[in-house]
Parts: structure tokens; C-alpha cells; sequence
């Protein structure tokens, strides 16, 4: 797949649209190497379950789900007549360990937003080889502001008034 002109993101769309089976292959091996290093050799998963998507331009994505041997029985948990506090803070602290919704760059008060890292594109930071990677926290920063990144608002999907202004719900 050889954009045209490969300068132009114009070009690389065309690119995209004119050979879907081979972004498709690119993205699944993409996942499939997430999966190996990610899921299996880091948090060591004993199983996994995936969920291949595309946006309406045709922009794939995967929802995923993993076991992980080491994390707490949340059944039992949700099953019990008592919902164990001790227990349900146990649940909370390990996927907060995991899973997070917040922008590492940014404070938790918005403080410093307009001081927070621009994107990295020029290199792209995805295309940063691993063993390259001094900073496992920056990268992750670098990878969220650059990957992760919510740029078009509109009244119908994200913004909303507060205190008479309007602000994105993604901050």
C-alpha cells in the first residue's frame, strides 16, 4: 500500500479506501501482537475475548476483555447478601490499577490543560520502536495525548453549559 503522494494525509485515506483487506490484516496482526505482549506476557491472562469494529469511515476498532489470574472474584462478590465493603474496595483499587479514563498530563483540576504536551507526530509516536522506550510513563503519557485524544466537539455529542459557558465533557 503506497500512498501517492506520501506526504498527504489526503493520500493515505485513498490508500486506506482502496485496499481494505490489507489495513484489515494490518490492524488484526496489530491486535494480535497487543494481545501476546500486552495481555498475556505483562498482566497474564489465562483467556481473552475480542470484539472487531469499524467506525463508519471504515476506522477500525476492537473491544476486549481479559482474565487475569491474580484479579479479585468480583461474582462472589456481587452474589454475596452483604455487599462486603472490605470486598467491593478490593474490586475498585484492582481495575483502578488497570483501567483509567484520565489524561496522565493533565492534573485531575484541569489546571494545567493549556500547558499539557502537544501531540507527538512528527515522528508519530506509534512509530517509536519498544526497545527505544526509556520512559514507560512518558510514552504512555505521549501515547495518550497523541492517540487518545477527543478534537471535535459539537453540542449534540460532548459539549455542555456550566456556570454559563460551554465545556467539553473530555475535558
Amino acid at each position: 500500500m503506497s500512498p501517492s503522494d506520501p506526504d498527504s494525509s489526503a493520500s493515505h485515506c485513498q490508500a486506506l479506501a482502496e485496499n481494505p483487506a490489507i489495513a484489515d490484516w494490518f490492524f488484526h496482526e496489530r491486535i494480535r501482537y497487543f494481545i501476546k505482549e500486552f495481555y498475556v506476557g505483562i498482566l497474564g491472562a489465562t483467556d481473552y475475548w475480542l470484539r472487531f469494529e469499524w467506525q463508519h469511515c471504515g476506522s477500525p476498532h476492537v473491544h476486549g476483555l481479559a482474565w487475569l489470574p491474580n484479579a479479585p472474584d468480583i461474582q462472589h462478590t456481587l452474589e454475596s447478601l452483604d455487599y462486603n465493603t472490605t470486598a467491593l474496595e478490593g474490586v475498585v483499587s484492582h481495575i483502578d490499577g488497570l483501567v483509567t479514563t484520565m489524561n496522565p498530563a493533565i492534573l485531575n483540576d484541569g489546571s494545567n490543560e493549556t500547558q499539557a504536551p502537544p501531540p507527538q507526530t512528527n515522528p508519530h509516536i506509534c512509530n517509536k520502536p519498544y526497545v527505544e522506550v526509556q520512559d514507560y510513563h512518558q510514552d504512555y503519557v505521549d501515547l495518550i495525548v497523541t492517540c487518545q485524544r477527543h478534537t471535535r466537539c459539537s453540542t449534540a455529542y460532548c459539549l455542555h453549559s456550566s456556570d454559563g459557558r460551554q465545556k467539553c465533557r473530555f475535558g
